[in-house]
């Protein structure tokens, strides 16, 4: 079995079970790059959660941000003032609610 990328190659010693030292990889105090993941779907769908923040910072030692935002008809703004007629093929949708 191949190690990944992100292990430390330390050497076994079943005799006195020393596992060498156990240096972390992921350094706390060192900078880390940020990655913004802003999900697409044309404000009809997605989400920010289609993404699993944690597997793609395991890989790469990155802090990873994630967003969500509204959809569809709410993704534009206030809808108070929306005033207009119904056409002929919308004259039931208030019958739907």
């Amino acid at each position: 079995m191949t190690p990944g990328a992100n292990t430390k190659k330390v050497a076994d010693d079943i005799t006195t079970n020393d596992r060498g030292d156990d240096e972390d990889i992921h350094d706390q105090n060192s900078k880390k790059p940020v990655m913004v993941y802003i999900h697409g779907g044309s404000y009809m769908e997605g989400t920010g959660n289609m993404i699993d923040g944690s597997i793609l910072s395991s890989y790469g030692n990155v802090i990873v941000i994630t967003i969500n935002y509204r959809l569809g008809i709410l993704a534009k703004g206030n809808l108070e003032d929306f005033e207009r007629e119904l056409s002929f093929n919308e004259w039931d949708l208030p019958l739907l609610k």
